[in-house]
């Protein structure tokens, strides 16, 4: 019995010790602004233009690989259950700076349509608080976002 145990131990110790394949920044970061727009149920072009102008941009990507990546991230976004699956690799791998502009550019989709739901208000303040945006960043956010529109 205590061999078999040691086996197990032994086994899982190597599983530990195999390499976990980790999402993409740019397929999570997108997955999640695309959750973004589909949380008042209403998917506006507006807000998906948004999406994509800010993955081009921010990931230099264009093209058909724009196209991929944004189907990829629609259908992480549809099969998603929580929005901690986006938010901790955001935390592996990002600076303060990086999420603050993950932030902005939430809110800038929430704008894109030209009203903000309370659900979308709420995703934002959630995803804020879980990838640790202080609440004064989550608000200057909102505030620059707000101007640009």
């Amino acid at each position: 019995m205590l061999k078999k145990l040691q086996a197990i131990f032994q086994e899982l110790a190597a599983d530990a010790r195999m390499p976990i394949k980790q999402p993409a920044l740019e397929q999570v970061t997108a997955a999640l602004l695309i959750q973004l727009a589909r949380v008042d149920q209403q998917v506006d072009n507006t807000e998906l233009q948004v999406v994509e102008k800010y993955v081009r941009q921010a990931f230099n990507v264009d093209g058909a690989e724009l196209t991929e990546l944004m189907e990829d991230a629609a259908k992480e976004a549809e099969s998603a259950t929580s929005l901690y699956e986006f938010t901790s690799h955001i935390n592996e791998v990002c600076s303060p700076q990086d999420k603050y502009r993950i932030i902005l550019n939430l809110w800038r989709v929430a704008f894109a349509d030209g009203q903000v739901d309370r659900y979308e208000e709420h995703f934002i303040r959630r995803a804020a608080e879980l990838i640790y945006v202080p609440h004064a960043e989550f608000i200057r956010a909102k505030l620059e976002a707000q101007e640009q529109t």
